[in-house]
């Protein structure tokens, strides 16, 4: 049945496969490392190693909830089974533990009486697939207007109830009540978020397209790399047109901080070194900071920094007593500043060593201090990556995105929860940087011209 084969071809077989798996992973290697000296045969490599990976994704999307399904590159996801606090993708199959998660709760619970407000989520759509952001009226706890997109996340309202958010391919998009688009802003690749400076204009976070932009012009061409992401800061006005464009990148190497940039503790090259996730226009004079200041997260530096946008000069940084890639950071009030901490670490897994933290800076007493860190033990919030927070009058709302849940909490206990579950399989799916809405005048503003075309 089976012919026999001399010991010195088998000797010969094996070693003709080493040598051939040792090339293979070399011309790999290359073209991921060595981007600038790319060849038509590493490429072919590159493509062939990628084909499991590729197989495995269009088996999930076609089979597990099909082609609308939130796709991995947007971060949607859960946790893996035996290790609660590593991403899992939103494609990757239900385990026992996330069916466990919250002890199965699904959809809005409120734990206490009279609630106000409203919540603008955005999340990924369970029943449906796809993106969903929803108006939720919490007195009445119901959905009073929501909006559709092929990707949609960070949605503000303002008050003659425009839509603004990131939508597909990094875009911001701004669209009224009834969906009509107002504006496309197409310029930059924009991530994360973006908040309204006094004036009525964005600060938003983006790369330079590489198809519009030449690299590598807004700083230094010392220190160019084609694969450099230089991370900045963009102004953008009402009619969604471009006003301002601030290279992180230059401001550091002007002002000799480049050493946070291009050296790493193994010695190489890493793209995307600061990472921004996160920028916070300052909307009045104080003794510490100004009106038109920007404070600017940077995940991958676990480093916050003040800059004048004028100046294009930072007035301060800090890592914190131990910032571990901190995301949303809001201003208090004169003298304070609070930062959503994910206490995020990258091992041989990228995880949560601790719970989620705010922590709350000083400038007066140049210290820091830890807010609410009990009861966000006592409720495991262990969100790895993204994460947002806002601090009220009665209590703190925080956003755990990987694990799909929005929380509403005091210093003593829960208040309210949203866990964005899959009533049939159990699957929990993630929820894009939504935001709580309590200002007097905004709620007003929103109950005068609740859409009826909103669908």
């Amino acid at each position: 049945m089976f012919r026999k084969i001399e010991l010195w071809m088998l000797l010969l077989i094996i070693l003709l496969g080493i040598i051939f798996t040792l090339g293979f992973g070399a011309l790999v290697r290359h073209e991921l490392v060595e981007t600038e000296d790319s060849s038509a045969l590493s490429r072919a490599a590159l493509f062939l190693a990628e084909i499991p990976t590729n197989i495995e994704r269009i088996y999930y999307l076609s089979t597990v909830r099909g082609a609308n399904l939130p796709r991995a590159s947007s971060e949607a996801a859960v946790y893996a089974e035996g290790n609660p606090n590593q991403i899992k993708f939103d494609l990757d199959e239900v385990t026992e533990e996330e069916l466990n998660m919250f002890e199965g709760r699904s959809g809005f619970t409120a734990y206490t009486d009279n609630l106000q407000g409203y919540i603008l989520m955005a999340r990924s759509d369970p029943e449906q697939g796809g993106f969903l952001t929803e108006l939720f009226d919490l007195g009445t706890q119901t959905v009073v207007a929501k909006w559709r997109d092929q990707e949609m996340s960070s949605p503000q309202l303002d008050q003659e109830f425009n839509l603004t958010y990131l939508g597909p391919d990094h875009q911001i998009v701004r669209v009224d009540a009834c969906g009509k688009e107002i504006f496309r802003q197409t310029d930059y690749q924009y991530h994360h978020t973006f908040n309204y400076d006094d004036g009525g204009q964005l600060w938003s976070i983006a790369y330079p397209d590489k198809e519009k932009h030449l690299p590598g012009k807004a700083y230094d061409a010392t220190f160019y790399h084609p694969d450099y992401k230089d991370d900045s800061l963009i102004l953008i006005d009402n009619a969604g047109t471009v006003q301002k464009v601030i290279s992180l990148t230059n401001i550091f190497i002007q002002q000799d901080l480049h050493n946070f940039l291009f050296i790493g503790m193994d010695d190489h090259f890493h793209p995307d070194p600061l990472h921004i996730n996160d920028v916070q226009p300052v909307l009045e004079d104080g003794p510490y900071f100004n009106r038109g200041d920007l404070f600017v997260s940077l995940g991958h530096q676990n480093q916050l920094i003040l800059l004048n946008p004028k100046t294009e000069v930072i007035k301060w940084r800090s890592s914190g007593e131990g910032l571990f890639h901190q995301h949303d950071v809001d201003v208090l009030n004169a003298e304070e500043i609070a930062v959503f901490d994910n206490n995020r670490v990258v091992l041989s897994k990228d995880f949560s060593f601790k719970t989620n933290t705010i922590e709350i800076y000083n400038f007066a007493t140049s210290s820091w201090r830890t807010k609410f860190g009990d009861i966000m033990r006592t409720l495991e919030v262990k969100t790895v990556n993204q994460g947002l927070f806002e601090l009220t009058e009665s209590g703190l709302f925080v956003e755990e995105q990987n694990r799909g849940r929005l929380l509403f909490l005091n210093e003593q206990r829960l208040l309210w929860e949203f866990v964005n579950r899959d009533r049939t399989t159990g699957k929990i799916y993630q929820i894009h940087w939504s935001s709580l809405i309590t200002a007097t005048e905004h709620i007003e503003a929103i109950e005068q011209q609740l859409p009826q075309c909103s669908t």
